[in-house]
């Protein structure tokens, strides 16, 4: 059906929600309409599996250390105070703003959850908003939106505490490969971005082969480009 036009049967219903899921970039795999590989999608769990030096290697002390408070008012003042808040209605302010009795309590929560290593259900929730795309695209078109996900505050400031954990623990047992960039110390996506540039501009200047690379989507996909000359 067309982007204009409302679905008047149960059919066509479903078919705009699908159509729908799917511009605000639902992936669709396992899905009869998936456009993707799905062999080589099956195939990124097992090699992830595969063992790997750091499996023979001694427990990291550091990494598995007892949780302490000055983790939680550190990652607390790192948290970008105005962001939207999730199912909860917790905002990050909220959470910066709470005194030294809040943060005691918060402590003794989060430390319940570190020691046990179950998280409170709730957490696995998301408020899911279309996002307009702007640049006086169509707004009766699907594919004008993409899809944001709003977690709870709660969640995500225990996710930042795991990943201060492991940002030291990966960069000091060099777990990660060079091609790394996201979520480094003194890295940026810039970077390969750059070093993408200069390959291309290099390429154009002295063809000898095609030039390959690729780049992961918002939908977990990958989309292959390649540039002949």
């Amino acid at each position: 059906m067309g982007a204009s036009e409302i679905a008047k049967s149960q059919g066509e219903g479903a078919q705009a929600w699908h159509q729908y899921r799917y511009a605000i970039g639902h992936h669709l795999r396992n899905h009869p309409q998936s456009p993707w590989d799905e062999a080589a999608a099956d195939a990124v769990e097992p090699a992830a599996k595969l063992p790997h030096v750091a499996d023979a290697q001694a427990p990291d002390e550091d990494l598995n250390a007892q949780f302490v408070r000055e983790e939680l008012c550190s990652n607390l003042r790192r948290l970008l105070s105005d962001k939207a808040t999730g199912p909860d209605g917790l905002s990050n302010r909220m959470l910066q703003l709470g005194g030294d009795q809040f943060i005691n309590l918060l402590f003794l929560h989060l430390s319940d959850i570190w020691r046990e290593s179950i998280y409170p259900d709730q957490w696995a929730s998301s408020l899911m908003q279309p996002l307009y795309k702007g640049d006086g695209k169509d707004r009766e078109d699907l594919a004008s939106y993409r899809g944001i996900f709003l977690s709870n505050a709660m969640l995500k400031l225990f996710e930042g505490i795991l990943e201060a954990r492991l940002q030291v623990f990966t960069e000091k047992a060099d777990t990660l490969t060079p091609s790394q960039q996201g979520s480094r110390p003194g890295r940026q996506w810039h970077d390969a971005i750059y070093g993408l540039l200069a390959a291309v501009q290099q390429q154009l200047q002295s063809p000898q082969k095609p030039t390959q690379g690729a780049t992961p989507s918002l939908g977990a996909s990958y989309c292959w480009f390649v540039l002949w000359t």
